[in-house]
């Protein structure tokens, strides 16, 4: 996105809290202003509306540190950083919040802030609807220069950044004592870029100054005060915090991806229907398995029933062999005839033979496991096969063989199927 929305908090003064929206492409403030509170908020959430929100944060709530990373202790570095600072730090490591935003050989530059004052922070602009992309130390939103320091009057206080991961915010008459001591031997980017490692050590060869400094200032130092144009601080952190990529939302704190954010919102219904979809099955379960409880159980009592009607036959292959012996049975019983299936298909050729004086059966076959008919025949010419098959049409399925002659006689098979 090319608008932020940047705001500034300060632990020590809650009560006046600067923002403003900064269009990169534009180059210039789209709107600003200033809260009486963290409570107003809300009045922010429009013009956080399709933009990317960074909040600073006051240098003097944030330390900076360079560490040294022990020796083979580059994996669990992140474990034991907190008793690594627990000297140097005058509040409780339990109470601190720690982000690394730079691990470089056996060098490492850390930022930690009160982790109960970040928590109310984050839970301020959550409750006011803003969602926050970035949070960072104001004093790293400062321009960078090389080889020296950059200096922001601002509010009776000066935001002075050492280097690509160090700086702090001093009052006035604190200044001239940490820029000669800076003066000696300061860590420095030595001309490198954000993306690389500020390990280098070497004195400070100039600073930029956003602004005059006082003339105590000016005379504690012996190096090039380059004074540039005074800019609104507001806008020339966000200028910066938009390209910095220190971001102190890690950890516990880390910004979650909008896709595990969509599945937390598709959640509830998700379980919801889970469930459905498991009480569904259960249900189909038990039905289908009643069906086939009733089912086992007809077929017992209908194979029961066969063997006491026919006890000379104990193996039923299909069911319908059963049914088929059951209802020949019933009819048997009821005074009715038998259907003989080879004798009524015999019959059935018989009437279509009728007239055929010429047709010589040779052979007849009943296959009736396929419940077939296969005739082999012989007649004096072609035309008096076609009559036949014809004939045969009538009543069955026909399909009829290669006709073959023999002198003066003609031969042919049918294989007959009921329609």
């Amino acid at each position: 996105m090319s608008e932020i929305l940047t705001v500034r908090l300060s632990r020590q003064n809650l009560n006046t809290i600067p923002w403003l929206v900064w269009s990169s492409t534009e180059d210039e403030i789209i709107a600003s202003g200033e809260l009486n509170g963290l409570a107003q908020l809300d009045e922010l959430a429009s013009y956080a509306t399709d933009r990317n929100v960074a909040l600073l944060l006051d240098g003097q709530d944030v330390a900076l540190k360079e560490v040294s990373v022990p020796a083979g202790a580059t994996r669990q570095f992140a474990t034991m950083l907190p008793f690594l600072l627990e000297e140097e730090l005058a509040q409780d490591i339990d109470e601190l919040h720690f982000s690394i935003l730079k691990l470089a050989g056996d060098k490492a530059w850390i930022a930690a802030v009160d982790k109960s004052y970040f928590k109310q922070c984050i839970a301020y602009f959550t409750e006011a609807g803003i969602e926050l992309h970035k949070v960072l130390p104001d004093v790293l939103s400062l321009p960078l220069e090389e080889a020296g320091v950059t200096v922001l009057p601002w509010d009776a206080h000066y935001l002075i950044r050492q280097n690509q991961f160090q700086g702090m915010t001093l009052s006035e008459e604190l200044v001239p004592f940490v820029l000669t001591q800076m003066l000696s031997v300061a860590p420095s980017d030595d001309g490198e870029t954000e993306d690389e490692s500020a390990s280098t050590e070497q004195a400070i060869a100039s600073i930029q100054s956003f602004g005059q400094l006082p003339d105590a200032i000016q005379e504690s130092v012996s190096v090039k005060i380059d004074e540039l144009p005074a800019e609104l601080p507001m806008a020339l952190l966000a200028k910066n915090a938009q390209l910095s990529t220190v971001n102190l939302l890690s950890g516990e704190f880390k910004k979650q991806a909008s896709w595990l954010k969509n599945i937390k919102l598709w959640r509830a219904p998700a379980i919801a229907a889970l469930i459905l979809l498991v009480v569904f099955s259960i249900n189909t379960y038990m039905n289908v398995s009643q069906i086939e409880s009733k089912a086992t159980a007809y077929r017992a009592e209908s194979e029961r029933i066969f063997r006491a009607v026919f006890p000379d036959k104990r193996r039923i292959p299909t069911v319908s062999y059963l049914k088929r012996q059951m209802t020949d049975e019933k009819t048997r019983l009821n005074g009715g005839t038998v259907s003989a299936p080879l004798i009524t298909w015999m019959l059935e050729v018989q009437e279509s033979l009728k007239g055929m004086d010429k047709v010589k059966i040779q052979s007849v076959k009943f296959d009736s496991n396929r419940e077939e008919l296969r005739i082999q025949a012989q007649a004096s010419d072609f035309q008096t096969f076609e009559q036949l098959r014809v004939a045969l049409s009538d009543k069955f399925s026909v399909d009829q063989g290669q006709i073959n002659r023999d002198g003066d006689l003609v031969s042919s098979s049918y294989v007959l199927k009921v329609k």
